[in-house]
């Protein structure tokens, strides 16, 4: 199978709206980014609940708050980069989900015992400042991406905690994992899915029956071919848990996902290392996954949207 099927585009971001010292640019300046449509303004402010002090609160993570300035920080920082601004709404929802998944991280982060000490984190920081070549460079990469020292420092330690915590979900794909090597025929109706089942049925070819017939462009010529693949390794999660379930030679079908219908033949099961370059995109939704399930079990009261 061809990456076009088994690998979403990019790679995951644990934060929005920070540029540490792995990249080192700095945010255009505002005024001189054609791409840049969306002022800076803060939304209009709907009613909001307040905290024990009188801050308006967005929402509340497991009791935990996320207040309305630090939203509206968030939500000024990430304008700087959007280009199209057709949907605030969207943007709003958006900024305000990555906040609250920031929080869950930060709780089982707390529940897994692992932080970042005062003292790692002025290391980072000076990388920081080093990056940039000067202190007063620094101080203006701080303005020009809209963080006060103090901002930066929370961000960069949330950053930092968040990849620990994704390190430790993570660490299960490290080595040799299960892994099964399949093709598939994907269809679009339930009817042909169960035709080509009995033409299989009666003996004919599988390689065949995907090259004439498969909707899946990238491995049709190939005779429906995954190559290998780990669990978490195919965009359609499903087909990869019936195909590790399945023995070799074995075929199953119909399998509906949001693609359509698949017939899976597995060829080989093993234990194998995860190809380096399928090993972001298992990652990535390692960490999705994990995340989902700590969102799906939190109790979030959500007040702004």
């Amino acid at each position: 199978m061809t990456r076009s099927f088994r690998f979403s585009i990019g790679l995951f971001a644990i934060l929005m709206g920070i540029l540490t010292a792995c990249g080192g640019q700095a945010a255009p300046e505002t005024g001189n980014n054609s791409a840049t449509t969306v002022p800076q303004a803060t939304p209009a402010t709907p009613q909001l609940p307040a905290n024990a002090s009188g801050v308006p609160l967005v929402a509340r993570v497991n009791g935990a708050e996320i207040t309305l300035p630090e939203f509206q920080r968030a939500l000024e920082r990430r304008q700087q980069f959007v280009v199209d601004a057709a949907n605030a709404t969207t943007l709003e929802n958006e900024v305000l989900d990555q906040l609250i998944e920031q929080v869950l991280i930060e709780q089982a982060a707390e529940g897994m015992g692992l932080g970042i000490s005062d003292e790692e984190l002025q290391v980072q920081v000076q990388e920081n400042i080093n990056l940039a070549g000067s202190e007063a460079a620094w101080q203006q990469w701080l303005v020009t991406n809209m963080y006060t020292a103090d901002e930066f420092n929370t961000t960069l330690r949330e950053t930092l905690v968040a990849n620990l915590v994704r390190d430790r979900v993570i660490q299960d794909i490290q080595g040799a994992v299960p892994q099964a090597h399949a093709r598939h025929i994907l269809v679009a109706t339930l009817a042909e899915a169960n035709d080509l089942l009995a033409q299989l049925g009666a003996g004919a070819d599988f390689a065949g029956l995907a090259a004439a017939h498969s909707l899946d462009a990238s491995t049709r010529e190939a005779g429906g071919d995954l190559g290998w693949f780990p669990r978490d390794g195919l965009i359609t999660p499903e087909l990869a848990d019936v195909a590790l379930s399945l023995q070799p030679g074995q075929i199953a079908g119909p399998i509906e996902t949001s693609l359509g219908y698949h017939i899976i033949q597995t060829l080989e099961l093993g234990d194998r290392p995860i190809e380096p370059e399928m090993l972001a995109y298992v990652s990535q939704v390692r960490f999705e996954n994990w995340l989902r399930t700590q969102r799906e079990g939190a109790t979030i009261e959500k007040y702004w949207g």
